[in-house]
């Protein structure tokens, strides 16, 4: 594909207008073993084969979540219950419940001009960061913060439908 400033812009626009999910209220969110019952009786598998299945999810290519309803939906509860008070509600941080300690980054804001240009740019690349930034938590651009890691909280497949869920900021 032949980048034109044209055809960057447009993606810019298309990324932007977007807009965040809308505030219906998802449910009950699913962090932890719980999830692979819940997500195999949803798929109508054994548990077993819902974790095999969760194991065989790339780390580095994004699983395909957003034609999913269910994850899509599993992605808004995991993100009211673990992530909107650091992030905000719709990944704004003036929306955020947190303070920031001295000497920390703030929380990153997704909703902005910088992450949604990632996004349209780099596409998969800027999608496996994010997916290790949730996975991985820890510092930001060498500078400490209080992001966790949620990969022991957290299916991979949990773990890519908030990155596409970010992505929709």
């Amino acid at each position: 594909m032949r980048c034109t400033l044209p055809t960057i812009l447009g993606l810019i626009l298309l990324t932007a207008c977007q807009g965040a999910p809308p505030a219906v209220d998802p449910g009950p969110s699913h962090a932890g073993d719980g999830w692979y019952a819940f997500r195999a009786a949803q798929l109508g598998i054994e548990e077993s084969a819902a974790r095999e299945r969760d194991a065989a999810f790339s780390t580095e290519i994004p699983a395909e979540t957003r034609s999913d309803t269910e994850m899509r939906r599993e992605a808004r509860a995991l993100w009211r219950d673990l992530c909107a008070h650091c992030h905000g509600s719709r990944g704004r941080v003036e929306d955020a419940t947190i303070a920031t300690s001295p000497g920390q980054k703030p929380p990153r804001d997704w909703g902005s001009f910088g992450s949604a240009f990632a996004f349209a740019i780099t596409g998969d690349g800027f999608r496996a960061v994010v997916y290790r930034r949730i996975a991985e938590g820890g510092d930001r651009e060498g500078v400490p913060n209080t992001m966790p890691g949620w990969d022991r909280t957290l299916s991979r497949e949990q773990i890519w439908a908030l990155a596409a869920l970010i992505e929709d900021f």
